[in-house]
């Protein structure tokens, strides 16, 4: 059985109630690597077939955080940049 959408918002849901902090950070990054990992995941919101650009593919109805997917024709670049008070993990 792989890892989806579902089971990683669950966790990080878990993890953020628990540890909105650097520690917690860092789980929700490994979560992703296991999100990114699962081949079905990975077809339907990230693979070849998928339009270019960006889309929320989540957003917690709670704690409010978003999972985007992005499709790039190109491979990209991005100098550091600030968040302002949020945080981005990438994968």
């Amino acid at each position: 059985m792989g890892y989806s959408l579902v089971d990683f918002s669950h966790d990080v849901r878990a993890i953020l109630r628990e540890s909105d902090d650097r520690e917690g950070r860092e789980r929700v990054r490994q979560k992703l690597e296991a999100l990114l990992r699962d081949r079905d995941f990975c077809a339907t919101y990230v693979g070849p077939g998928n339009d270019a650009g960006m889309e929320q593919i989540y957003q917690d109805p709670e704690l409010r955080f978003c999972v985007l997917a992005y499709n790039m024709t190109e491979p990209r670049t991005s100098p550091p940049h600030d968040h302002g008070a949020s945080w981005a993990v990438y994968g």
